[in-house]
C-alpha cells in the first residue's frame, strides 16, 4: 500500500508531495511551473538508506492528451542518466 501526501506551500510557492511504499522509504517532491512545462525535483531515500536525488520536466501537448516526463539524475556512480515516460490520456466510453 502507498500512501501520499500532496500540498500547495504556500510560502514556497510549490506543490509538495511526500510519498511512502513498501518498496521505497520516502520520496519527498518539490514540483512549480517553470514557462511552458513543469520542474520537479526529487529527493529519494531507498530502504538501505541509500539516496538518489533526480530532477524531471514535465510537459503536457497542447491539447493535454499526453503528458511528458523527462527525469535526469547523477547515478551513485556518478554517472548522469536520463529517463523518459510519456504518459497518454485515453478517453473511455462505457
Amino acid at each position: 500500500m502507498s500512501t501520499a501526501l500532496i500540498f500547495y506551500d504556500y510560502s514556497a510557492g510549490n506543490i509538495r508531495t511526500v510519498y511512502t511504499n513498501p518498496t521505497v522509504a520516502i520520496s519527498v517532491h518539490t514540483t512549480h511551473k517553470l514557462d511552458n512545462h513543469w520542474v520537479r525535483c526529487t529527493s529519494l531515500t531507498e530502504k538501505d538508506l541509500s539516496k538518489v536525488d533526480y530532477n524531471a520536466t514535465i510537459s503536457f501537448s497542447e491539447y493535454g492528451n499526453t503528458e511528458t516526463i523527462e527525469m535526469r539524475e547523477i547515478g551513485q556512480d556518478g554517472k548522469p542518466s536520463r529517463r523518459e515516460n510519456i504518459w497518454r490520456w485515453v478517453k473511455y466510453n462505457r
